[in-house]
């Protein structure tokens, strides 16, 4: 059987993933040929390196993929095409080595190849020597870590300003892995040199890495049985050293864990629209997962977690909704998921998403159905597909029944609610009754004083020390980030810009607090800083707005901007899996408003 064109454009791309990703001995295993003498001269731990696979060609022998590369390396900057020439083997597609060189030189000699061979080790012995002078540098430096030469003025600038930040979150993850010897390996050659690109290197490598391994030491702390002790100790045993580097190609962006070192890859170029955010990250639940799928530890955390937000969901519905359900799941639909990372996720999907979704839904069906006098049981389970989806009703129960491995496939909120109003027709709603004639005592003053006499005290609330996490979260944002960000806002605009907050439209709920600040300030404030770099938009700002406020409201779904008395207002309320962060959309938004 013969290569496909497809099939060797992948070939090439695996290949190059490999040897950017220092994995010599993979990239070698996908050469036809004796290939043991020849050097790789690519590192790609410590270059940036770009390439584009260009159209595949038919040819005799194979495949050609013409592979353009463009290097960046301590001995210079260049471009290079190589033809790559893939064909079928036993033991699946291969790059033949011997017609690739034919290809790029028009023969193949011994005393060519040899030629080429000393060549490519000229090359990798200077990318060597001046990488050694790189380490050096680094090594003279500890153990402050972030200092090596190679490092631009501007990506220093940036550090000195969260350098604090950065030392804390480093420190903590070596407490949490009870490490204080952990070893980093910080490929700072691959990093952007502008200004900004430490603080994408804090909030999209460093900041999840802190937040993943907090989660597992939590579940590990409010569960102390052995196996969670063991689950915790295997991920101490399994991360000895923690290696970030960027990736100028989003395609070669992973997360791994092998052989004691946890490997974050993203791409920290900066966005167009925001140059805080970088271009791929890694969240800390997909590094959560990765170090749970990886060791194959217990899913009890997370099931304990799923529990926690199930409680959390009643407390709820008693305050919005009215009623205190009960509300049972099929924990067992969700461990007969096949793949370890797909059950978490899907975990993930029913407490972010599909929770909030029946909320939202309940929440407006409340004022045509008395739920509280119908509903009994909410009971929900997972599903393998979308056509085994739905919503059926027994007595007082009502079950819910979706998918939520695939978020395509998971019920989105304008069906749940659709779905529920249909259900609640079965409902057995009771009847509206005449209310009997109450008869008039005679003596309603002796009534009303025996009444008081024997009124019981409301007890008495005892107070406890134990702090609020959500106040924390506030007092942590009003006195961390708030006034920074107002300073900015006012610095970009050059006048006073206010910047307010509606903490107590939260309802002292996280979920809530997360998409206000992570999702409404972000996109707001991202929009708001590319207006202030565009003259035509930056004006109308300047004229119309005073400053920005932000809140949670139950009635809305996404998010709604309004303009009162020179202060733009953002609400933004459902469930977070239904709000998109998008600066742009935004700041059409916005300018719709100022029009």
């Amino acid at each position: 059987m013969s290569i496909t064109k497809q099939a060797a454009k992948e070939t090439v791309h695996t290949f190059m993933k490999h040897v950017l990703c220092s994995r010599f001995d993979e990239a070698k295993e996908m050469f036809l040929g004796d290939v043991e003498s020849m050097n790789l001269p690519m590192d790609g731990e410590n270059e940036k390196l770009i390439y584009s696979i260009l159209d595949a060609e038919e040819q005799a022998e194979g495949i050609m993929v013409p592979t353009q590369l463009e290097m960046d390396t301590p001995t210079g900057r260049g471009k290079q095409t190589i033809p790559f020439v893939c064909v079928e083997t036993d033991d699946g597609p291969k790059i033949d080595m011997d017609m690739t060189l034919k290809q790029a030189m028009g023969a193949v000699p011994d005393e060519l190849l040899g030629a080429v061979k000393e060549g490519i080790e000229g090359v990798m012995d200077d990318m060597e020597s001046a990488l050694e002078d790189v380490r050096e540098s680094e090594e003279e430096l500890a153990p402050e870590l972030y200092s090596p030469d190679c490092l631009s003025a501007e990506f220093r600038a940036g550090i000195a300003k969260i350098e604090e930040r950065f030392d804390d979150e480093m420190e903590s993850i070596g407490d949490l892995l009870e490490n204080e010897d952990l070893v980093w390996h910080i490929a700072w050659g691959t990093m952007n040199d502008d200004e900004q690109c430490p603080q994408r290197l804090l909030t999209s490598a460093i900041s999840p890495i802190r937040s993943a391994l907090s989660t597992l030491e939590h579940h590990r702390s409010e569960d102390r049985d052995a196996p969670k002790d063991a689950s915790i100790q295997k991920i101490r045993q399994s991360i000895k050293s923690i290696r970030i580097m960027s990736m100028n190609d989003w395609r070669l962006c992973e997360c791994t864990l092998k052989d004691g070192q946890l490997s974050v890859m993203p791409s920290l170029m900066p966005k167009m629209d925001n140059p805080l955010a970088s271009t791929k990250v890694f969240t800390s639940d997909e590094i959560e997962w990765m170090i749970r799928d990886t060791l194959d530890l217990d899913l009890s955390g997370a099931i304990r977690r799923s529990e926690v937000k199930v409680a959390s969901f009643i407390e709820e519905c008693t305050k919005k909704v009215g009623f205190t359900p009960q509300v049972t799941v099929d924990w067992d639909s969700f461990r007969a998921i096949e793949g370890g990372e797909d059950t978490l996720i899907a975990l993930k999907r029913f407490r972010d998403e599909v929770l909030s979704s029946v909320l939202y839904a309940l929440f407006h069906l409340k004022s045509t159905t008395p739920l509280a006098e119908c509903l009994e049981t909410l009971h929900f389970r997972n599903v393998q597909s979308v056509d085994q989806r739905e919503i059926t009703v027994d007595g007082m129960t009502v079950t819910i029944s979706t998918p939520t491995v695939e978020r395509s496939a998971c019920y989105t909120t304008d069906e749940l609610q659709d779905e529920l109003v249909e259900a609640a027709k079965e409902l057995p709603i009771p009847q509206a009754q005449e209310e009997a004639p109450v008869e008039e005592p005679e003596d309603v003053e002796d009534i009303e004083e025996e009444e008081e006499d024997t009124r019981i005290a409301p007890p008495q609330t005892q107070e406890t020390d134990a702090p609020n996490p959500f106040l924390q979260m506030v007092s942590s944002m009003e006195s961390d980030m708030m006034g920074s960000m107002r300073d900015q806002m006012s610095q970009m605009f050059g006048k006073q810009f206010a910047l307010e907050v509606e903490w107590d439209s939260m309802d002292e709920d996280q979920d809530h607090f997360n998409l206000v600040v992570s999702g409404a300030m972000g996109a707001a404030m991202g929009a708001l800083m590319v207006m202030a770099y565009d003259q035509t938009k930056k004006e109308p700002v300047i004229a119309a707005l005073d400053g920005l406020t932000l809140r949670y409201d139950h009635a809305v779904r996404g998010v709604q901007v309004a303009l009162n008395d020179r202060i733009l207002t953002v609400a933004c309320g459902g469930p977070a899996s239904e709000y998109v962060q998008d600066p742009q959309a935004m700041g059409d938004m916005i300018m719709t408003l100022l029009a």
